[in-house]
């Protein structure tokens, strides 16, 4: 790499961030590190942090998806750096008639991914509006600790787990909400998608700050307190009660299409990069 014409060496995840800096080392190459997670929350050893904190310095750029994340780092840093968002993904479905009485969540069956707490908020709003069903779609090391609690709470006949598939947005596309639980995020992608098919969407103000970049609370969707089944479910039934104001915040979510369109990221990073380099 040191002897090939390259102007800018972009790192993506904490490993490859680690490469990237030392290139920046040796080869004397521009460098810029992405930041694609909360740091807060990174399942890294102690010895991959100390790393972090020695190599990341060397970086002409960095690029982060949330100013939470960015503020994590040091002020130097942070006046080397920029925050871009994720694009959200081209020719994706509209949420479309008819709607049925279906609560949706969609990613991997993990901590991280809260779903004891969304079973507890959605064992609140069963007993309000019990002709409301739950799915989750998604794998993981999670499936049957949360297929116990489910059971625990006699919710087997109203709560679903279809597992993982490829064709989710068709799957879900005539669902009535779209939620995420989240203990933290960097830039949800699933939370981006859902907005852009014209959900009403209902999310935690999680770490990382993913969900209250993209929500203006009221707006475009809801933001509840993080880990909280009893807010979790308060704004879900708020929604699920008041028809209007659900389409509204769903029509507005859609804005992200173009606002978030590949073409317009592209551009914040094109524009990045060549201050990186120089142009």
């Amino acid at each position: 790499m040191c002897k090939n014409d390259i102007d800018v060496v972009v790192g993506m995840g904490i490993y490859s961030n680690f490469v990237v800096s030392l290139i920046r080392f040796l080869c004397n190459k521009k460098v810029v590190i992405v930041e694609a997670n909360d740091p807060r929350h990174d399942n890294i050893s102690k010895e991959s942090k100390i790393l972090r904190k020695l190599t990341y310095w060397r970086a002409d750029g960095y690029v982060f998806q949330t100013r939470e994340e960015q503020e994590y780092y040091s002020k130097n840093i942070q006046r080397k750096s920029i925050v871009i968002p994720n694009p959200v993904l081209e020719e994706l479905p509209s949420r479309e008639e008819p709607i049925i009485p279906e609560i949706v969540a969609t990613g991997r069956m993990e901590k991280q991914k809260n779903y004891e707490m969304l079973i507890d908020a959605f064992n609140i709003v069963h007993k309000k509006h019990p002709n409301y069903k739950l799915k989750i779609y998604g794998k993981g090391s999670e499936c049957e600790k949360i297929q116990a609690k489910i059971s625990e709470l006699d919710l087997n006949k109203y709560v679903e787990m279809p597992g993982f598939t490829l064709n989710v947005h068709k799957k879900i596309q005539h669902s009535d909400i779209y939620v995420l639980s989240s203990l933290f995020e960097g830039m949800p992608n699933a939370l981006m998608e859902a907005m852009a098919m014209g959900f009403p969407v209902v999310s935690t103000d999680c770490g990382g700050g993913g969900p209250r970049e993209l929500i203006q609370d009221n707006v475009n969707g809801r933001l509840t307190l993080n880990g909280s089944s009893y807010d979790l479910a308060d704004k879900l039934c708020e929604l699920i009660e008041n028809p209007v104001k659900k389409e509204m915040l769903g029509k507005n979510a859609k804005a992200i299409r173009g606002t978030h369109c590949i073409e317009n990221i592209s551009l914040q990073w094109i524009a990045y990069l060549n201050r990186i380099i120089g142009c």
